[in-house]
């Protein structure tokens, strides 16, 4: 029988964080970027002032399995800088601006098509989403039925459940 890796428990304050953005998102109905805008000062907050309640008590353990090709330490050698970032997010932004399928769409369909309204969105929400897809799935869902109307709420979960029932290959 092989081996499981274990995990240790996750800090307390990720705790606290995780169910506040949950009750902000399913008591309070506060919009996912909202949620995504507040959490990530806290986050960073709790870093700088307090880095202790972030760590996990224990390291991961690899329960006796072979280790990484590419050691984690080796993937972080260039030191963070402002001037770097901001070459990333112009050249993102640059990209996606550029003429692309998206202007092709809009010139043929019209600015005010659903296929451009479709195509600005979801390249808007790529562009700052983050987290995986479970979690754009809240605020794609909220938007394409509460704010575009483009399906039902029973339609969304119909696609939701039937995405969740097809293989990924």
């Amino acid at each position: 029988m092989a081996s499981r890796a274990t995990f240790p428990d996750p800090p307390g304050a990720l705790i606290t964080l995780a169910l506040a953005s949950f009750a902000a998102l399913a008591l309070f109905a506060v919009p996912f970027p909202v949620v995504i805008v507040v959490a990530g000062p806290i986050g960073w907050l709790l870093a700088r002032l307090a880095p202790q309640t972030l760590r996990p008590p224990a390291a991961h353990t690899t329960g006796g399995g072979p280790p990484p090709l590419i050691a984690d330490d080796a993937l972080h050698t260039e030191r963070p800088s402002r001037s770097r970032a901001l070459r990333m997010v112009l050249i993102g932004l640059l990209l996606w601006a550029a003429p692309a399928p998206l202007t092709a769409v809009a010139a043929f369909t019209g600015t005010g098509s659903v296929f451009t309204t479709q195509g600005l969105f979801f390249s808007g929400t790529a562009l700052v989403t983050f987290g995986g897809v479970y979690a754009v799935l809240a605020y794609v869902a909220q938007q394409a039925v509460q704010h575009y109307g483009w399906l039902g709420a029973g339609e969304m979960v119909r696609g939701l459940a039937l995405a969740e029932t097809t293989p990924a290959r």
